[in-house]
């Protein structure tokens, strides 16, 4: 037991209402009297303390106002509604906030029925590196806060002498028992009558769980809360990559989506080494609960569609094997024989990211080199990256992909065509309904050769050969954005480092220019980009040629400064003014540059 000195608690048997309370005891004590027991209107308190628990207790004769240190085993989250199918639906929604968002494994938590109106759910407190003290229970209501969200919670459990419902004591209104559930029954559970059920009797055992696997997994949620109090406190931890999948299974979707998105969330849980059959299980029961109409009983689809769907993905090879490189040995003489087909083969590669004086300080973006764009949320990432595809394809006609990890194609396209044609979404989605979309099409063959990718669970390997097996040879990889790639590693540092070198990797091995666009962390929101800002590790600007900031203009909020931060073939320090071109999502420069510049196409 963590804190064993912490070894004091207070009990109550047989009744809450009306009963006498300030019976503090010792936890050894406390399993002697509740062992072999059939439990009753049974509670203990939801915090443990030290021996002056007690002692102030028999001094007044009662456990209120005691204002010394506490600790616990277990952040408990309280799930109540008169509703219980409500209350299990909202005890699912946490669970899968938990493991997609928070990327905490359930395996480690403990899933309880209170035996009248809802769950318990329990993540154990290592996993927060939580330490005793006076303040203790202030500081898990405010995580529990941050981490609930929109969803309902009940937080009163968090007062320091609070009492909490005994594991298999039985409610005596409902006649029910608080009973263990794994995570996974609770997750998959389709109506609540499968849980009553199971709590007409009082369950046996105790889930164990090895802590020293989950210590500190959340600790960062400690942190957040402590020096983020206001605003900062309701946004999610770097590590929330994988909000798509929250947003689907919460939400589902309408007509002309669900088909993608069975396949991204096959990948999904196939990237999280769920198994096959339990994964169809889950997308059915999400598209039979959630989507409108669901696809389970359509008539345009065949009844095996979700099945075969699943299974396609789970067939697709998880790793290539790896041939050994053929390694070839350069002398001077030998490079510069080549130089003359090199030098000609990069003025008819090179990008250029329509930016006239950072194209020129740069030397643009050449084959088998990385680009990295740096910018925090809501600053015009994604419609920058659709500008330079954009540009890239009207300019220089150079074949190009965007890995898109949040957005679908067919929200880029409605994106692209208002660039295209300087009109706004609205006025284009209108002309569709109303089947005016021909005239849209004249001259859409100029960007045959700019392809999109919105398969949501990607990774460079899948990456690698996407672009190995695409239409026609690519000279550009854009990738919106790299924080949402799955790789291994437990920690965001080893991650992101992986990636960024990786990538790097990639764009030599494929001779591909390689923009990728990372979000910044928390000091990126006001003001001018650094490159120190480069969210969770320090690797990615080690690992580029060129490097951007791009942030609003504390001038005018309606316009961006763009910079060049780095540029190893070249210099830094150039910088644009970007303007969307209203009433399109459009990012064009409003000044062009010197005098003397000189395209260089």
């Amino acid at each position: 037991m963590m804190h064993s000195e912490y070894n004091y608690c207070e009990l109550v048997l047989n009744g809450y209402g009306g009963k006498p309370r300030n019976n503090v005891l010792s936890i050894s004590e406390i399993n002697r009297q509740i062992t072999g027991k059939e439990l009753v209107e049974a509670y203990r308190s939801h915090f443990r303390f030290k021996k002056d628990f007690q002692d102030y207790t028999k001094e007044n004769n009662s456990v209120a106002g005691y204002k010394g240190d506490a600790y616990v085993d277990y952040l408990w989250v309280d799930i109540d509604h008169e509703d219980l199918n409500k209350a299990l639906e909202t005890a699912k929604i946490y669970l899968n906030r938990l493991q997609l968002e928070y990327d905490y494994p359930v395996d480690y938590l403990r899933c309880f029925f209170s035996g009248n109106k809802g769950f318990h759910i329990g993540i154990p407190s290592e996993a927060f590196d939580l330490q005793p003290g006076a303040d203790l229970p202030d500081q898990c209501k405010a995580i529990v806060t941050n981490m609930a969200g929109d969803l309902g919670v009940d937080l009163s459990i968090f007062d320091k002498t609070r009492l909490f419902r005994l594991s298999n004591s039985k409610h005596k209104k409902s006649g029910k028992y608080k009973v263990e559930l794994l995570p996974e029954m609770l997750i998959q559970c389709g109506d609540i009558s499968e849980i009553l059920a199971i709590a007409t009797t009082s369950g046996n055992g105790h889930r164990s769980i090895d802590i020293e696997e989950i210590a500190g997994v959340l600790s960062n949620l400690v942190v957040l809360t402590d020096s983020q109090p206001d605003q900062e406190a309701q946004e999610k931890p770097s590590g929330s990559k994988d909000r798509w999948v929250t947003s689907l299974l919460e939400n589902g979707l309408g007509t002309g989506n669900r088909t993608n998105a069975v396949t991204r969330l096959a990948g999904f849980y196939k990237s999280k080494h769920i198994p096959e059959d339990v994964a169809f299980s889950l997308i059915q029961a999400w598209d039979i609960a959630k989507n409108t109409p669901p696809l389970t009983g359509d008539p345009a689809w065949p009844a095996d569609k979700i099945l075969s769907t699943v299974a396609g993905i789970y067939k697709y090879p998880g790793e290539v094997e790896e041939e050994k490189p053929a390694i070839e040995y350069h002398t001077w003489q030998s490079v510069h024989e080549k130089a003359p087909a090199y030098v000609r083969k990069l003025q008819d590669s090179r990008v250029e990211f329509g930016l006239p004086k950072i194209d020129r300080d740069s030397s643009c973006l050449g084959r088998g080199e990385v680009a990295i764009l740096l910018a925090y949320v809501g600053v015009g990432k994604t419609a920058w990256a659709q500008s330079v595809q954009l540009k890239v394809a009207e300019n220089q006609g150079i074949p190009s992909i965007l890995f898109s990890l949040e957005m679908t194609a067919m929200r880029l396209y409605f994106r692209q065509l208002a660039m295209m044609w300087s009109i706004s979404q609205t006025t284009i989605e209108n002309d569709f309904l109303h089947n005016n979309q021909s005239g849209y099409v004249g001259n859409m063959s100029h960007y045959d050769n700019m392809y999109v990718v919105d398969y949501a669970p990607m990774s460079v390997p899948l990456m690698t050969d996407v672009i190995k097996t695409a239409p026609e040879p690519v000279g550009l990889a854009i990738v919106d954005y790299v924080g949402l790639l799955s790789t291994e590693g437990d920690r965001p540092y080893d991650r992101m480092t992986k990636l960024s070198r990786d990538l790097s990797v990639m764009a030599k091995e494929l001779d591909i220019a390689l923009l990728c666009i990372y979000q910044t962390n928390r000091e990126g929101r006001n003001g001018e980009i650094s490159l120190a800002m480069a969210r969770d590790s320090g690797m990615i600007e080690a690992n580029c040629d060129i490097a951007l900031g791009l942030w609003i203009d504390p001038a005018d909020p309606s316009q961006r400064i763009i910079k060049l931060l780095k540029a190893r073939h070249g210099r830094a320090g150039a910088e644009h003014v970007l303007a969307f071109t209203n009433p399109s999502p459009r990012l064009d420069v409003v000044d062009r540059g010197d005098d003397d510049y000189e395209s260089s196409s």
